[in-house]
Parts: structure tokens; sequence; C-alpha cells
């Protein structure tokens, strides 16, 4: 059981690059456009 994991996770390991340099952008896209949004709110207030 063990060495199928180990098979499976090195074997895998690119589409876990893939996701995680997905998921990061996707999280600093987010990050973005919130306080992009909240900057023109805020610039608008004021």
């Amino acid at each position: 059981m063990i060495i199928y994991s180990d098979y499976l996770s090195v074997e895998h390991r690119p589409v876990y690059a893939v996701m995680w340099t997905l998921s990061g952008g996707a999280v600093t896209t987010v990050v973005f456009l919130s306080v992009y949004e909240l900057g023109l709110l805020y610039r608008g207030v004021g």
C-alpha cells in the first residue's frame, strides 16, 4: 500500500504542480480584484 501511494505521488507530481499553480493564480486574482474594487469604492466615497 505504501509503495502504491508513493508511486501515485511520484506519477502525479506534475498534475499537483499545475493544480497548485492554478489555485495560487486564482487566489492571487481574487485578492487583487477584491483590493481593486475596495480601492474604487473607497475612492468613490472619498
